[in-house]
């Protein structure tokens, strides 16, 4: 039974789990080894109910899945892995707890796993199943190395992936050029940052002030690849120069020290996703064009600089894929 404790746990904070000098700790039973889970309390409470379950019998694949999200948190500490791909993990683990959380690890079949891609290709989700059958393949990798779950084998390994195949088309100048005119600057803005630096949408809308870097006459906006890390610094023409200038109320864009976010409301609040899509779509429907998001945008800048001359070497690099057969797979490219 839990101690009770002297400030009658405002926080509702699980067993072993304490805030101290703006942090939450958790205190190991065995080891009595006091571990700093951070300053956001839903994490701290995530983990440490974690902690509080680890025993044999509470050891379903639920357990499983968050001890490996664990565990590749860690990596991402030590830059081993990127943190973008720890959010999407932790996004695909909702609906595998959903369906595979109660079960022990030896008792998942293959043929379960099948028919969840099954079940999600009819739903419309089938790229997004093949995401989390992903997710859960690499947790039974993760088990089988570490002699864990009583596990000898990874029940995904053999089952075929839903087909993708690519919803995405090519805009074409008219149609960009006649959402352009509907749209508001800082919508403009995000159109063509998307275009011109082939970035991740995600990525383009939460990028911020300090990211505009100068040398000498040249303005440069750096990026870190989300799955690599890898640093990118990408030169910027005068139109987008000058757009940027604009939005930020600015006559020169060197020596900016605000960390704000560059693409901001008339609120003054950052936008979302969401809140773009939403926007893009209603100048779409006001231009009379087919809805496309910024990541069709940011396929067409790809697109356009190859038919321009570009190597596609080039825009591999630019689009921080892992293989050149990705880039390639993502363009809808015959692949060599």
């Amino acid at each position: 039974m839990q101690k009770e404790r002297k400030d009658g746990n405002p926080l509702n904070l699980p067993a072993r789990c304490h805030f101290k000098h703006n942090a939450f700790w958790y205190i190991h039973a065995q080891t009595g080894k006091w571990e700093n889970l951070g300053a956001d309390v839903n994490k701290a409470r995530l983990k440490a109910e974690h902690y509080n379950r680890d025993s044999a019998t509470d050891q379903a694949m639920s357990w499983h899945i968050d001890a490996y999200l664990l565990h590749f948190e860690k990596l991402v500490e030590l830059q081993q892995k990127a943190p973008r791909t720890l959010l999407d993990y932790q996004n695909y683990a909702k609906q595998l707890k959903a369906a595979f959380g109660d079960l022990l690890p030896e008792q998942i079949q293959a043929k379960q796993i099948q028919a969840y891609l099954t079940s999600n290709q009819q739903l419309g989700r089938g790229v997004r199943a093949n995401r989390e059958k992903a997710l859960l393949s690499a947790v039974f990798s993760w088990l089988i190395a570490n002699n864990k779950g009583n596990v000898s084998a990874n029940p995904c390994r053999d089952i075929a992936r839903n087909q993708e195949s690519p919803q995405r088309r090519y805009i074409s100048n008219e149609q960009f050029q006649s959402v352009r005119q509907q749209a508001i600057p800082a919508i403009q803005l995000a159109m063509d940052l998307a275009y011109y630096t082939l970035q991740n949408p995600a990525d383009i809308i939460k990028l911020r002030r300090t990211a505009i870097q100068t040398d000498n006459d040249s303005v440069y906006l750096k990026f870190a690849h989300p799955k690599s890390g890898k640093p990118l610094s990408i030169a910027l023409n005068q139109q987008l120069q000058d757009q940027l200038k604009a939005a930020l109320g600015l006559s020169d864009l060197s020596s900016i020290t605000d960390s704000a976010v560059i693409l901001m409301s008339r609120l003054g609040k950052p936008y979302t996703t969401s809140g773009i899509a939403a926007m893009l779509h209603r100048y779409q429907q006001v231009a009379q064009v087919n809805s496309f998001g910024l990541q069709d945008i940011k396929i067409k800048g790809a697109l356009d600089l190859i038919a321009a001359g570009t190597s596609i070497e080039i825009v591999h690099d630019l689009l921080g894929h892992s293989t050149m057969a990705s880039t390639q797979r993502f363009l809808n490219l015959p692949q060599s």
